[in-house]
């Protein structure tokens, strides 16, 4: 049941970039189709980015014997700090087509390659955290589009926070 929780907490965190892009997004997409694909997109591309990250890292668990649980740690640390530094970050979007959809939604999701590489290194099957994380990216893509504009200014940077604080957390777990 941990490992689930852990799972739980890491799809939070790697959905926040997600969360608060479309916070803006939820301005432009005036769509019903785009307001439901987009969200799906994104979650397609965190399962799919956690799952070749997994396949990575099993790999070089194979070739090299390394402290694993030392590497998934500073790769948790390193995801925060990454984080942390582009929350100012904002993206000016004109229009978005299925072409932009499937760019932001590959770009959202690249933390979760890492992710999946720091569980392939400690050689566990990714495939229940690539699910959670999937309905978790979904889920907090579609709410930030459907919140859109309304709070985006007094939550963008707590929300940020709070990812970089559980992806500390979960780093310092795996170092010590």
């Amino acid at each position: 049941m941990s490992k689930i929780l852990i799972y739980f907490f890491i799809g939070i965190s790697l959905s926040i970039d997600a969360f608060s892009l479309s916070l803006a997004l939820g301005t432009i997409i005036k769509k019903k189709q785009r307001i439901i694909l987009f969200p799906i997109i994104v979650g397609i591309f965190h399962f799919i980015m956690t799952s070749t990250g997994n396949k990575i890292g099993y790999l070089l668990s194979e070739i090299a014997k390394l402290p694993l649980k030392k590497i998934s740690g500073i790769i948790f640390i390193y995801l925060a700090i990454e984080t942390y530094q582009n929350k100012n970050k904002k993206e000016e979007i004109k229009g978005f087509s299925l072409f932009k959809q499937i760019c932001v939604a590959f770009l959202v999701s690249i933390d979760s390659i890492l992710v999946g590489l720091a569980y392939g290194i400690k050689r566990e099957n990714i495939i229940l955290a690539a699910t959670i994380f999937l309905v978790e990216s979904s889920f907090f893509t579609y709410l930030g589009i459907k919140i859109g504009d309304k709070i985006r200014k007094s939550i963008d940077n707590y929300s940020t926070y709070f990812g970089t604080i559980i992806l500390l957390l979960i780093g310092g777990y795996y170092l010590f």
